[in-house]
């Protein structure tokens, strides 16, 4: 991709994650009533006035961090996994390559500093099956 293209693209990029940010600045990780999420067969779900649409992108699992830096407000983010055939040397085959603003990394943090800290919890066996 040439340098003018790319530029086109990280604007069209950042445009998009800030449309994304005004709509859901206001949310908390709680859906609340007026926002439903509805499963449809053209796999999409409705978050409000926004379709947010499963592309069918194979998940990966990741067990790398390949890159992490930040650069003018934006963050980059690269995972891989690791692959071990027999004798050979083992290799770290890159999955996922994330560019996001501040705002998102954000974000991001704290949903996963949430659902660590749920899974860290030990377990109430008094509520157990």
């Amino acid at each position: 991709m040439d340098f003018a293209k790319q530029r086109t693209h990280d604007a069209v990029a950042a445009h998009e994650e800030w449309r994304w940010f005004q709509v859901f600045k206001s949310w908390d990780g709680i859906m609340s009533d007026e926002v439903r999420a509805v499963v449809t067969s053209g796999k999409s779900l409705l978050g409000g006035e926004i379709d947010i649409k499963d592309t069918g992108i194979v998940p990966a699992f990741i067990d790398v961090v390949t890159e992490h830096r930040h650069n003018s407000g934006i963050v980059y983010l690269s995972f891989g996994c690791t692959s071990k055939d027999g004798d050979n040397r083992g290799e770290v085959l890159l999955t996922h390559r994330l560019r996001m603003s501040l705002v998102m990394a954000q974000s991001l943090r704290d949903t996963l500093s949430n659902l660590i800290g749920d899974a860290m919890k030990p377990v109430d066996k008094s509520q157990a099956n």
